[in-house]
């Protein structure tokens, strides 16, 4: 009987608990239920950003070919490829001997015609002294051949009455002679001699007196009036060209010496195109000459770059292009250097398709500051900020599915339950979207 008790208590009880479990069951069931909080994301404020790609690699900006302006041979070259140099540093030298003796020659010229020119403008005491010495000289010549040339009629007068004589005289002596000349006899005398020598003396004096008459009379016309003249109008030139010179001849003086002075600069330039003088601070990438060698002018010597001017040649696809402008800001990323990045601008747009099979254009990129390191054919990653927001309402961009009118439905927390809320998007950023309206600082909105 204790046997059967037991097992019978054992039973109440169990059904006991069941009975309670159900009542528990059942008032669960019967009363409101709380959902769990799904995971959420804050609207919360800060910067919104749309970037384009522009993958390229750095190009040198100041890169130049060094030569000499003229051709020679090579006496000095103090550099090798590699080599840091400053600007005006020595580089490169041609044998100058024959260049620095056109310059000694031609700074010679230049003294000369500067002096010319100074006298020009301003004349020696002395020569001006000379000069109004041979202007009196020559008046005075001219004064007398004026005072000759008026008495020219009693000169010839005087000069011609000679000849007459002489005339009448060899008549004389030739009628003496002729009337003895006939006389076979008379030769056999003195008388015959002595009229024969006086015919003869009588021809001469004849001869010389016609020939002074005709002298004379030729002399009696103005050219010695006309040539003391013509000397004293030199000397009065020469004397008005030194206190007083025209504009014409202070011109040729001064044409002459700046042609000198050009002379002088061309022969200086050309020695020192002699020399090749580093024009910045770089680096020597060729040499292309030795010790000796002659060299044409303006054949290619040294190649000199700067490593630290340098842009970025970068492209961008097509459909990008048209929001690129010139001055936008640009993150640049360098895989020699990891880290930040560095920042520069967009500096030159080419409207221009480049070459190749791809839809892509080309965008220089200007470097703010170049990383340590760096040279020109490195590959660089930027980034074109193209838009941009500062301090509005944002959400991550994977939350908000932008319809084509510029709204997106999302899905907001309200505390005790899930609300769908229509916002209005603005810029929609690589990172976030701007949130216009819809959305309130705080609010959480539904990331599941």
């Amino acid at each position: 009987m204790r046997r059967l008790v037991i097992p019978l208590g054992i039973v109440f009880i169990v059904l006991v608990i069941a009975g309670m479990g159900y009542l528990g069951f059942r008032s669960t069931q019967a009363g409101p239920s709380t959902p769990a909080a799904p995971q959420t994301v804050t609207v919360a404020r800060g910067d919104v950003q749309r970037t384009v790609t522009a993958p390229g690699q750095l190009v040198g900006t100041r890169q130049a070919t060094l030569a000499f302006g003229v051709g020679g041979r090579l006496a000095q070259i103090d550099v090798q490829p590699g080599d840091r140099v400053q600007a005006g540093d020595v580089l490169a030298k041609l044998d100058t001997a024959d260049l620095e003796l056109q310059v000694a020659e031609a700074e010679q010229t230049y003294l000369k015609q500067q002096a010319n020119y100074s006298v020009t403008i301003k004349p020696d005491p002395k020569a001006v002294t000379a000069a109004q010495a041979a202007v009196t000289s020559a008046n005075a010549a001219y004064e007398a051949a004026r005072q000759q040339y008026d008495l020219r009629d009693k000169q010839l007068m005087v000069n011609c009455l000679n000849f007459k004589n002489a005339s009448d005289a060899l008549a004389r002596a030739q009628a003496a002679y002729d009337s003895v000349a006939n006389d076979w006899k008379a030769k056999n005398y003195r008388i015959f001699t002595v009229r024969q020598q006086a015919l003869e003396d009588a021809q001469a004096a004849y001869d010389l007196a016609k020939a002074q008459c005709g002298l004379n009379t030729t002399d009696m016309n103005d050219a010695g009036v006309a040539s003391a003249l013509a000397q004293l109008t030199q000397a009065r030139a020469n004397l008005d060209a030194l206190v007083a010179p025209s504009s014409a001849t202070v011109l040729q003086a001064q044409a002459q010496m700046e042609q000198a002075r050009l002379a002088l600069e061309d022969a200086r330039q050309q020695l020192t195109s002699a020399t090749i003088v580093a024009p910045f601070d770089g680096v020597v990438l060729e040499v292309n000459a030795n010790l000796g060698d002659a060299l044409a002018a303006h054949s290619s010597m040294i190649v000199l770059t700067d490593p630290t001017a340098v842009e970025v040649q970068s492209t961008v696809i097509e459909e990008d292009l048209p929001t690129v402008q010139v001055g936008q800001p640009v993150n640049l990323y360098f895989d020699p250097q990891p880290g930040p990045a560095t920042t520069g601008k967009v500096d030159r747009i080419v409207p221009a398709r480049a070459p190749g099979d791809r839809l892509l254009y080309t965008v220089y990129l200007s470097v703010d500051e170049l990383p340590p390191g760096l040279v020109a054919g490195m590959t660089v990653d930027g980034s074109i900020v193209v838009a941009t927001q500062s301090n509005v309402l944002r959400l991550p961009r994977e939350l908000v599915r932008v319809r084509s009118d510029g709204s997106a439905l999302v899905k907001v927390w309200a505390g005790d339950h899930v609300e769908q809320r229509t916002i209005t998007v603005g810029l929609q950023g690589d990172s976030f979207d701007e949130v216009l309206d819809g959305l309130q600082a705080g609010e959480q909105v539904v990331s599941e």
